[in-house]
């Protein structure tokens, strides 16, 4: 699931690239609420960049538990030999 979310992630990036570009032509082209669409882009870009910090956090944790899970399993397999040389 995790990896889906970050495969959306980059889409919604590629679509913030394009709504900026856009954004920075109203920019260019002179339009009166150029002040709010730099914000607005601004925005966007803060909230993309801490999504993305939250992801590698989450991915981190998930990677750390498979880790623990696959040790659980490995101690276990070890564990039933043992008993069973008993």
């Amino acid at each position: 699931k995790h990896d889906a979310f970050e495969t959306d992630l980059a889409v919604h990036r590629d679509r913030h690239g394009d709504v900026e570009r856009e954004g920075q032509a109203l920019i260019d082209a002179g339009n009166h609420h150029a002040p709010a669409i730099q914000q607005r882009i601004a925005n966007l870009q803060d909230k993309l960049d801490r999504l993305a910090n939250l992801a590698a956090v989450r991915k981190g944790r998930l990677l750390d538990n498979q880790a623990y899970l696959q040790f659980l399993w490995k101690s276990d397999v070890v564990e039933s030999w043992i008993l069973g040389k008993e």
